[in-house]
């Protein structure tokens, strides 16, 4: 099924920050129930185009690792078809990690299947269980093992697991490794000694702690969960200054230099893609609903809930923009998995929306006589007169505002024509 809605200054009100959102077409594409399951989620796609995650039944086992190719279905044969297991990412080969157990992922062992054999990665030496959470194109695998002193961050090289080391220094560690590129840097989070989790860079046997956004009296966390090919890492860190006013943010690093998304009150970014663009999770407090969002060219761009659902969350991008996404009901029973793609609506329909939005507002038809002649410029090719035309309509909605324009109404206008002048490119 797919679903086709526009984000629009007219439809749709959500601040995240001074920076306007243009309008954007936003395209959800079902990944649908596979057989008798009663939900599903996708955590990961490819560069191809396909998405993994898990289906979900309400006998067991409940979680069965599944993948979506070309929006079809089928779930991993992976031979315990008792076991519980959830697919967590896959390269460009199609070759699928996750976690496979009799009990709840991750109390098991690490998968990989490939071609459709599937080949179990073990946890440290006296470890207990693990969980694959990341694959390369290379067939470098990351995670995390788990065992009676805590979680390791880990890489496994032709099944045999390496631990990546951390920075607390006694007693029960935290560690974990959520992403790695094909350079074979790997992100994560890491417990650190006197302080808290944070966010780690490991590359060529070296760990980095990353940091956190200034925190003051606040909890100096971090962690990191998406790297692309330039090495640029994203994540959440908590921000503040005083307890317990404190909030996770979203944020990027950037030759190790962070930097916070445009975003709400909490926010948290998962993945990032070749050219940039950011998946994650925003919402505008701590008891408000989180809803699936794109950061794009220095915008927040909300990508909606599917109907029927409270939130949503966006977990995995690939380079040609197309993003995993799972919507979600009250009290995180029911999950629904699709894809997602944006678009940016083009000039003519941007300038057909705002002559419907100003027809009978301001003095007399002047508003929208300029937009009629806007649109007749763009329909004859004439874009340079296009871009005047818009310029004359945005200096005299700033002359009639607070007279015959409210300032609401002269803020959404002027975002609108200024959306028309960057999809005309004046």
């Amino acid at each position: 099924m797919w679903t086709r809605y526009r984000l629009s200054v007219f439809s749709v009100v959500f601040v995240l920050s001074a920076v306007h959102a243009s309008a954007q077409v936003i395209t959800n594409t079902d990944l649908p129930l596979i057989g008798n399951a009663v939900s599903n989620s996708a955590f990961a796609i490819n560069n191809v185009g396909d998405a993994v995650g898990n289906s979900v039944h309400a006998t067991a086992p409940i979680n069965r690792a599944a993948v979506w190719r070309n929006h079809v279905g089928v779930e991993l044969d992976l031979g315990c078809p008792t076991c519980n297991s959830t697919a967590s990412d896959i390269n460009d080969f199609g070759d699928i990690v996750g976690g496979i157990g009799p009990g709840n992922v991750p109390q098991g062992h690490g998968f990989l299947w490939r071609n459709g054999v599937t080949t179990l990665l073990p946890p440290l030496p006296g470890d207990t269980s693990a969980h694959a959470r990341g694959i390369n194109n290379l067939g470098v695998i990351v995670g995390q093992s788990i065992g009676p002193n805590g979680s390791r961050a880990v890489r496994w090289i032709n099944g045999v697991p390496q631990d990546l080391g951390n920075f607390g220094a006694n007693g029960p560690s935290f560690g974990i490794a959520e992403a790695v590129n094909d350079q074979g840097v790997i992100v994560g989070q890491t417990s650190i000694t006197g302080t808290g989790n944070q966010a780690f860079r490991w590359e060529n046997g070296v760990m980095s702690i990353l940091g956190t956004l200034p925190v003051g009296t606040c909890p100096a966390i971090s962690t990191a969960t998406g790297i692309n090919a330039n090495g640029v890492i994203v994540g959440q860190s908590e921000a503040g200054s005083t307890y317990p006013d404190c909030f996770l943010k979203a944020v990027r690093w950037v030759n190790g230099v962070i930097e916070e998304l445009p975003s709400g009150t909490l926010a948290t970014a998962y993945d990032i893609n070749a050219n940039g663009d950011i998946v994650g999770i925003t919402n505008s407090g701590p008891s408000t609903p989180q809803i699936a969002t794109l950061w794009s060219n220095g915008q927040a761009i909300p990508l909606g809930v599917l109907p029927g659902f409270l939130f949503s969350i966006a977990s995995d991008i690939n380079d040609a923009g197309v993003i995993a996404a799972r919507s979600v009901t009250q009290g995180g029973t029911v999950f629904r998995a699709y894809t997602v793609t944006v678009t940016p609506e083009d000039a003519a329909t941007l300038a057909e929306d705002l002559l419907a939005a100003v027809t009978g507002v301001g003095p007399g038809k002047s508003l929208e006589n300029k937009m009629r002649a806007v649109i007749d410029s763009l329909a004859n090719g004439q874009t340079a007169d296009a871009c005047a035309q818009l310029q004359a309509f945005i200096n005299e909605v700033n002359a009639q505002t607070g007279k015959k324009i409210t300032a609401a109404q002269a803020a959404a206008f002027v975002a609108a024509a200024l959306d028309i002048r960057a999809a005309i490119g004046c």
